[in-house]
């Protein structure tokens, strides 16, 4: 079992090699176009939450006890290192309503697509063209919001767990700042649970870090393990989150190759699992350059 052990080399932005890192628009998803400090509430209740109408007799949720459940992630084309002179959007939709029954959860899964588009010009005139860069998938868990009678059809199976009988491939330790949740707000998050004491929040005590943290944390980490951090690498990453990180907590991270360009994974705190079904799908990628990330 060997551990990965690698720096973050500091690089300027014109670099020829500098490239966006392909998890980057899973943050998109919170940013919007808001220029600014946005509400939790407001973006939670517009995105990710049924519409009216979706589904019958669906009520209304409270953000105030909602976890996040699992994240996906599919990397289509490169994203671009600058968006002069292009128009890319985030298009969100909830797909998906699951009621477990009275007691336990309303589950919520909601789609996000980064899109650019483009007008071209057809012999009829012009014609609005879309190009989709990356395929995210987000669910939602509403604790104690269950039993309303909506429906509760079987869910997609979960991915399959790293193997049992051999050893991790690789090893990881990440140390998190106990700065790091206030930190990681810039990227548009600004659920309040992630900054203060908030008694109301599910998981106690708060402040805990983002998921998505972790999340990203680990997809640096197969990348740089496995990939020599070359962005394009990666074509799918997703993880389901098992239990809260707090800031200051170590991240321990092993990861099994699967063949074929999958990595699985799972990812401990003090020996307890936070992230689990964790599944990385790489691909090849020529030379032996590393990558700028």
């Amino acid at each position: 079992m060997a551990e990965v052990l690698y720096e973050y080399p500091l690089k300027p932005e014109l670099h020829p090699s500098f490239s966006a890192f392909p998890t980057y628009p899973i943050a998109l998803t919170f940013k919007h176009d808001y220029t600014s400090v946005s509400s939790f509430k407001a973006h939670f209740t517009k995105y990710l939450t049924p519409p009216k109408g979706f589904i019958k007799g669906c009520p209304a949720l409270d953000i105030e006890r909602v976890v996040d459940g699992e994240r996906t992630l599919e990397q289509l084309l490169p994203i671009p290192t600058s968006s002069s002179n292009r128009n890319f959007a985030i298009r969100s939709q909830v797909v998906g309503v699951w009621d477990k029954g009275q007691g336990k959860a309303t589950i919520v899964k909601t789609e996000h697509l980064l899109i650019e588009t483009s007008r071209s010009l057809t012999p009829i005139g012009a014609r609005k063209q879309e190009a989709i860069f990356t395929r995210m998938s987000e669910t939602a868990v509403f604790m104690g919001q269950g039993g309303w009678g909506g429906p509760n059809g079987a869910s997609p199976p979960p991915p399959p767990s790293p193997p049992t009988n051999a050893a991790p491939t690789k090893t990881h330790r990440h140390e998190i700042p106990k700065n790091a949740h206030l930190l990681y707000r810039l990227n548009g998050d600004y659920n309040p649970l992630h900054a203060t004491n908030v008694k109301a929040a599910v998981v106690q005590p708060t402040p805990i870090m983002h998921g998505l943290y972790s999340w990203n944390v680990v997809s640096r980490v197969i990348l740089a393990a496995f990939a020599n951090s070359h962005p394009a690498a990666l074509k799918s990453f997703r993880a389901r989150f098992a239990a809260p990180v707090r800031p200051g907590d170590v991240l321990e991270t092993e990861m099994w190759e699967c063949g074929e360009g999958e990595v699985r994974f799972v990812t401990k705190v003090g020996g307890k699992i936070v992230l689990d079904k964790g599944i990385a799908v790489l691909g090849a990628i020529k030379g032996n350059q590393k990558g700028r990330l």
